[in-house]
């Protein structure tokens, strides 16, 4: 039997890529023929957006002049300035690797012998990195430095009553309340207006020039990031004071379970660390997120025998063919254009096929764009020694199901999550209330809780990303989809008839349904949360997937497509 449901299943594979590729052809096709529909429309006047489409460098199949759709403020940003991020990182990691050799030399000059046997003592290199962070506030915010720094410094404060064994558990209720708030309160009156140096006390008038630095990019664009590394020290530090010791479990996902220090260093609680954490520039700009202590550990140089050459070759390899696939996606796929236009809006809303390839483009536009900007600063860290956790290890297109893609998709926000808040809210709870109550309770609640620490997590991710009505409806979608998945799950593995039914034949296509679900399902939230917002995110939703209407036929063969994906998805990963 097992020769011949392997041979079965590479048919089925076979078919379902086949059905599935013709899937991903057509809604693709259809998204460029959309695109050239609006560029001709944005050519000739007809649209009412004039910034749209910008000259672009990669040549066209028709001899039209090249344009790429630069809308997304985030890829502009980056975009505008990368040739200054490129110098910057160059000269940002030959200086820490020049701090980093003399403070070799000057501890081999200390000790008298010719290599010490620990390495670097790392204070040097975090000098450095607050002396780069400083720049890099100063370059990116202007005048405006002085609310981070105030905001810092606060948060440093309440640090100390996280470490006070007596009590802790207030400084870190008061660490939630600080960060959420503040972070709420900048987001509602976009910054708080300009901090002006010229007019405080005592040293006005010798820092009155920084008032005239212009502002790169807004300080609570960037401050999102800034909380959660905050709460990350604070709750490590509290932590770390009720065991003594860093466990493994403080280390968080990086460095790698093999390296397991029995205590932090000296200097890991200072003033100094705390700064150089915060406004590491690698990270500060858009991520990846670190937990404090696993960016201590590879500060200490406890993970710099993982970072060989063909590492550092790898990440650089990732990071320019993510941007140049980018690049190319937004010379013939104008998301943000049609996003933007009324007219082919509706144009959208009114065919089935144009609503699914448009939900497919702007979902993998999406995930293209984190992708090179994620790993071009992931880069930046690993040339420096630092691994954080990459944020897209899987492709979006290969989800089988919605908790597994919220595992793949923002990782290390995922584990942040995990760790300073799901788990810490008690996490499924079965811990602690499972012995004292009957088995079937015990399951109803435990199922209950989880439930109701998932939403409260979706809500938190809602409001940190940004306080519209789309990221809203983004979350409540995220949290009506996941019930159901997670409903299943604990029927089937806790029940006696969910047993028997994994060892059914068909077992496997009851998982792929689950899968489409999740595709569909992640397809319709992103759309609405990140494209084109609740009322037209709906529509193209109700007009590609909704099994009614006029066209109800083909709406079914574009579920089939999905499934055949599924099954796909399902080779690959589960078998």
């Amino acid at each position: 039997m097992g020769g011949e449901w392997r041979k079965l299943n590479v048919l089925q594979l076979i078919i379902c890529g086949s059905f599935s590729a013709h899937m991903l052809y057509r809604c693709l096709a259809t998204a460029v023929v959309l695109s050239d529909e609006y560029r001709r429309i944005h050519s000739a006047g007809l649209s009412a957006d004039r910034s749209g489409l910008h000259p672009g460098w990669l040549p066209r199949w028709d001899g039209e002049p090249p344009v790429i759709d630069v809308k997304d403020g985030q890829y502009s940003g980056f975009r505008g300035h990368l040739q200054l991020l490129v110098f910057g990182l160059a000269l940002f990691v030959l200086g820490a690797a020049s701090v980093r050799s003399v403070d070799q030399v000057c501890i081999n000059f200390r000790d008298g012998n010719v290599k010490s046997h620990h390495g670097p003592s790392a204070t040097w290199v975090v000098w450095y990195y607050v002396l780069c962070g400083l720049l890099l506030l100063v370059a990116a915010h202007g005048s405006d430095i002085g609310y981070p720094l105030v905001l810092i410094g606060i948060n440093y404060a309440l640090s100390e009553l996280c470490a006070n064994r007596e009590c802790g558990e207030i400084g870190v209720a008061l660490t939630w309340l600080f960060g959420c708030g503040t972070l709420l309160h900048s987001a509602r009156y976009n910054g708080w207006g300009p901090f002006l140096f010229s007019e405080l006390p005592v040293v006005g008038r010798l820092l009155s020039r920084i008032d005239e630095i212009p502002a790169l990019c807004p300080w609570h664009h960037r401050y999102p990031l800034l909380v959660l590394r905050m709460i990350s020290f604070n709750m490590d530090r509290h932590w770390a004071t009720r065991c003594g010791v860093a466990s493994p479990f403080l280390l968080g996902a990086v460095p790698p379970p093999s390296i397991e220090p029995t205590s932090l260093p000296n200097w890991t609680w200072m003033p100094q660390t705390y700064a150089a954490y915060l406004l590491y520039p690698p990270l500060y700009i858009a991520g990846p997120i670190m937990t404090f202590n696993s960016f201590v550990c590879c500060v200490a140089g406890h993970q710099l025998r993982d970072i060989t050459p063909k590492a550092k070759m790898k990440a650089c390899c990732q990071a320019v063919s993510a941007l140049i696939v980018y690049e190319v996606f937004l010379h013939y796929v104008y998301i943000g254009g049609i996003s933007r236009s009324p007219r082919m809006m509706r144009r959208v809303i009114d065919d089935h096929l144009a609503s699914a390839g448009f939900a497919l483009a702007a979902v993998l536009g999406l995930y293209l764009k984190f992708l090179g900007l994620w790993r071009f600063f992931r880069m930046w860290a690993i040339l420096d020694g630092v691994v954080p956790p990459d944020n897209l290890p899987r492709c979006i297109m290969t989800t089988t199901s919605l908790t597994g893609f919220w595992r793949a998709w923002h990782s290390s926000f995922n584990m942040w999550l995990v760790r300073y808040l799901y788990l810490p809210l008690g996490g499924n709870m079965s811990h602690r209330r499972g012995s004292d109550l009957d088995p079937v309770t015990a399951r109803v609640w435990t199922f209950f809780r989880k439930v109701l620490n998932v939403a409260l997590v979706f809500v938190f991710v809602g409001a940190w990303h940004d306080q519209t009505l789309s990221l809203l409806a983004w979350s409540v979608l995220i949290v009506v989809a996941i019930i159901p998945e997670l409903v299943i799950k604990a029927v089937i593995t806790a029940t006696a008839r969910g047993k028997h039914l994994q060892a059914q034949w068909y077992y496997r296509h009851v998982v792929a349904i689950g899968a489409a679900y999740a595709i569909a399902t992640l397809a319709v939230a992103n759309i609405v949360g990140f494209a084109v917002g609740p009322d037209d995110g709906l529509g193209i939703a109700s007009s590609a997937f909704a099994v009614s209407g006029s066209n109800w036929g083909k709406r079914v063969i574009i579920l089939c497509h999905i499934y055949a994906l599924a099954q796909v998805n399902l080779d690959v990963y589960l078998y």
